[in-house]
């Protein structure tokens, strides 16, 4: 299994291979101006990684209506982990199982706090979508916009 084909409009902005450009690939008019799902507003963190995202994305022709799901997944990834860190913050990294049974105390465990596992699984996924864009570090660097 080779490399995912680079999307057209990624192509254009970085000025290569132009002479590559799938020709029947489907053309969706880019969004410039939209309204914020109220999925996303009702989220903070989701809201705060839209409004740092949407702008770059639409100046740069990247967003349109068939993948505004994607651009969401990348906010709510976000939230995921903000939401997960938060809970470290509040918890710490370790916590205590307590065992007991009828009412004693028989033991305590310490276990790794779960929100560890949201906040890097969460991050794996909003890369995962933000490399659909190009908005990784590495997709940046062949974008000249």
């Amino acid at each position: 299994m080779g490399n995912r084909p680079t999307p057209t409009a990624t192509r254009k902005l970085s000025g290569s291979n132009l002479h590559r450009v799938n020709k029947k690939e489907a053309h969706f008019k880019p969004i410039e101006e939209m309204d914020i799902p109220e999925e996303v507003r009702a989220d903070k963190y989701a809201l705060e990684e839209w409004e740092r995202m949407f702008p770059e994305a639409v100046e740069n022709r990247l967003l349109n209506r068939a993948n505004l799901a994607e651009f969401m997944a990348i906010c709510f990834a976000y939230a995921a982990w903000m939401h997960a860190d938060d809970q470290v913050a509040e918890q710490g990294y370790w916590l205590t199982d307590k065992i007991c049974k009828d009412g004693v105390l028989v033991s305590e465990n310490m276990k790794l706090n779960p929100a560890l596992r949201i906040a890097a699984q969460s991050r794996i996924e909003m890369r995962l979508h933000e490399i659909e864009f190009g908005f990784t570090p590495a997709g940046a660097t062949k974008v000249y916009a």
